[in-house]
């Protein structure tokens, strides 16, 4: 063997220690979190939607900054608690102990893409009922810029994930203060719509305890109608799985545009063109049709549904 080739084994050994030592670091506890873009308190604020998968519900709270403290509100039996963390924004982890029967309650932020997800343990201690560990998964929803009345939010929708290339279309339709999601495929969910919040969520029950939690959140944006969907896959007390969507409103027949801006209350019926129809199967050509004017300009039909174009 030549010292040249003993010399470019010991680089490839050394490299290699390097490259082992170099993942040990990266496996390190801390050690992601510490690399991760941290989350400050500023980037927490907000309000966030959760399952709780136990009663099978959703639920809201919220999240305030005061001083160097992490202040969550929240409302439970018509009445209002704060509730005070000590946050730490190299983990992102706050921490709270003793308050009322919850004997040590954590909450863990995440940034996962441009969304932020949390989780809450709690161990709780109730005189009338035996000890127990609850663990409930959220994320934070976007600020709604301005109330959104439901009908405005009716229509069709595409939207796709981030650096995905497949495009999904839906249609939002009403249903008394709820919105119905229909997809291509025929499938459908009834969502829960807040025009405060301009946001729809619902929870789903899966098999094996697992649960998907929805949220769309609307917001205009030059007059086109936008959405942020997040979607959590939560297996109960365990795991949960974020994703997320953008989209916004198509201009189609019947979901906003130019086309249904001249859209009126009346429909026609077949019956009305009967006549048409008639003469088509006598003459064969609707040009020698006696009292036809065949209509080149739009703006003469836009006063009523009655037109050849």
């Amino acid at each position: 063997m030549t010292i040249g080739t003993m010399a470019n084994r010991a680089k490839r050994v050394v490299a290699l220690a390097a490259l082992i030592a170099f993942c040990a670091l990266l496996l390190a506890p801390g050690a992601n979190a510490a690399a991760a873009k941290r989350l400050s308190l500023d980037d927490i604020v907000g309000d966030y939607i959760y399952a709780d998968t136990d009663e099978g519900y959703t639920n809201w709270t919220s999240f305030e900054k005061e001083g160097n403290k992490l202040v969550e509100v929240f409302e439970n039996g018509g009445k209002t608690y704060r509730a005070e963390y000590k946050y730490n924004p190299a983990t992102g982890v706050a921490t709270m102990y003793e308050h009322e029967y919850i004997v040590t309650q954590t909450l863990t932020f995440a940034r996962v893409g441009e969304a932020i997800g949390y989780s809450t343990e709690e161990t709780t201690h109730d005189p009338d009922d035996p000890s127990g560990a609850f663990r409930y998964f959220g994320f934070k929803l976007p600020e709604a810029e301005a109330e959104i009345p439901i009908d405005e939010i009716v229509g069709t929708y595409e939207y796709q994930g981030p650096g995905s290339k497949v495009v999904h279309r839906m249609e939002m339709v009403r249903s008394g203060n709820k919105l119905i999601a229909r997809w291509e495929d025929g499938g459908e969910n009834v969502y829960d719509y807040d025009p405060e919040f301009a946001e729809a969520d619902k929870l789903t029950k899966g098999k094996n305890n697992r649960f998907v939690l929805t949220a769309w959140s609307f917001s205009k944006n030059d007059g086109v109608m936008e959405v942020f969907i997040q979607e959590s896959d939560i297996i109960r007390n365990k795991s949960c799985t974020l994703s997320t969507f953008r989209g916004q409103k198509i201009n189609l027949v019947g979901s906003g545009g130019p086309a249904a801006e001249f859209s009126t209350e009346a429909l026609p019926k077949l019956a009305d063109f009967q006549w048409y129809i008639n003469d088509i199967q006598k003459t064969g050509s609707p040009q020698k049709l006696k009292g036809v004017k065949f209509i080149k300009d739009f703006e003469l039909v836009t006063g009523g549904w009655k037109g050849i174009i």
